[in-house]
């Protein structure tokens, strides 16, 4: 379950460099982590439930998104 994460779809939307950097630094704000994803984030957990230690997780919904949906449900 991927957050906000910086993707080709942010370059498609017609807006400038400019204001999505202003989108970026807002949600930014909203990320406990500080910061919007990046692919690598999203590769990272599928190589790791890849690998043979993730062997026996399965049928598992895996929030990658800096912590934006804990902060969103608990007010922080």
């Amino acid at each position: 379950m991927p957050g906000f994460i910086d993707t080709p779809i942010f370059r498609g939307t017609g807006l400038t460099d400019e204001q999505i950097k202003e989108v970026f630094n807002q949600i930014s704000k909203a990320v406990p982590c500080r910061r919007v994803g990046e692919p690598a984030d999203i590769a990272n957990c599928i190589r790791f439930l890849s690998s043979k230690e993730a062997s026996y997780i399965n049928g598992a919904a895996i929030v990658i998104d800096g912590g934006w949906l804990r902060a969103a449900n608990w007010g922080i």
